[in-house]
C-alpha cells in the first residue's frame, strides 16, 4: 500500500481493514488493536471487518488540538 493516500482507504474499506489485520496478527506476539477513523459514515462496518482480520480490541479516539497557551513546553496533567 505505497500508493498516496491508501492510510485514508484502509480506514474507509472494510476488506482493506480485515486483510492487514490479518497481516498483523500472523506476526504480532502482543495483542492487536485497531483505530478506528471517525471519519467515516458507519464505523460499525469497519469494527466488524476488523474484527473477522482477528483484532483483539478496537479503539476509536478522536484527536484534538490542545491549546497550550503559548507555552510551549509547559504542559501539566490536571486531574
Amino acid at each position: 500500500m505505497s500508493e498516496r493516500g491508501m492510510g485514508a482507504a484502509v480506514g474507509q474499506v472494510p476488506e482493506y481493514s480485515c486483510m492487514i489485520t490479518e497481516w498483523v496478527k500472523e506476526v504480532a506476539r502482543t495483542p492487536v488493536l485497531v483505530k478506528l477513523t471517525p471519519n467515516i459514515t458507519d464505523i460499525r462496518v469497519i469494527s466488524r471487518a476488523a474484527k473477522r482480520g482477528g483484532a483483539d480490541g478496537l479503539t476509536a479516539i478522536k484527536h484534538h488540538q490542545l491549546d497550550y497557551g503559548g507555552r510551549s513546553g509547559h504542559v501539566h496533567a490536571a486531574p
